[in-house]
């Protein structure tokens, strides 16, 4: 991360992130996704929550894919600033 912050201008490429990347002030304007962070269908634990949920009725997207995504996007993309 010192070596972005120290080559200005540069670009930051990440995928997958499963931490939090600080870079504060203006050394980053931009943040484009590529996808949304949905999770893995074919994941075996992924399939069988979705089963369990459409066998009672449930809506899996809604329920899991939607809310894990949002919570994911939300972890990457908040503000230090709690007003902003």
């Amino acid at each position: 991360m010192q070596q972005f912050r120290d080559s200005q201008p540069a670009a930051l490429f990440g995928l997958a992130c499963s931490g939090r990347v600080d870079v504060p002030g203006n050394e980053l304007s931009h943040v484009i996704l590529t996808r949304l962070p949905f999770p893995v269908p074919d994941h075996p634990l992924e399939k069988g929550a979705r089963g369990a949920l459409e066998r009672d009725g449930g809506d899996a997207f809604m329920a899991l894919s939607l809310a894990e995504g949002g919570a994911a996007l939300q972890a990457g993309l908040r503000s230090p600033d709690p007003t902003a």
